[in-house]
């Protein structure tokens, strides 16, 4: 009983010193990241990420929900250049920005889906 005791309370110990300091802990255990939103002009995609006109650049991954017209489809058919809202949360530790909805809100004349040439590695 008293092993089982030092063990919770050494274990409670170690689980607040690392929630408390933000240096060890990226977020804690269970929490939902905070979501954002930006709305501007995707000027440029790649395998990798998107960039908007004003030159915010957002992580995105195939499993990232891109919805044209109330429907959903991949990334390599998002149309460049297009005006759209973008979700994303923030990797505190790594301060990237991470995109997990592309809402498409309008695709001006010449926009084309597809990567560009060369295609990115």
């Amino acid at each position: 009983m008293k092993r089982t005791a030092a063990i919770l309370l050494v274990g409670t110990w170690i689980g607040l010193s690392a929630c408390c300091n933000p240096v060890v802990a990226d977020e804690l255990a269970g929490s939902h990241p905070s979501t954002f939103s930006a709305t501007g002009t995707i000027i440029a995609k790649d395998k990798a990420g998107l960039t908007l006109k004003r030159g915010d650049y957002f992580v995105a991954s195939y499993m990232t929900k891109v919805i044209i017209d109330d429907k959903p489809f991949r990334l390599v058919s998002l149309p460049i250049p297009c005006k759209a809202r973008i979700e994303y949360t923030v990797k505190k530790k790594a301060q990237r920005k991470v995109a997990t909805l592309i809402k498409v809100l309008e695709i001006p004349d010449g926009a084309k889906a597809g990567w560009p040439k060369p295609i990115p590695q």
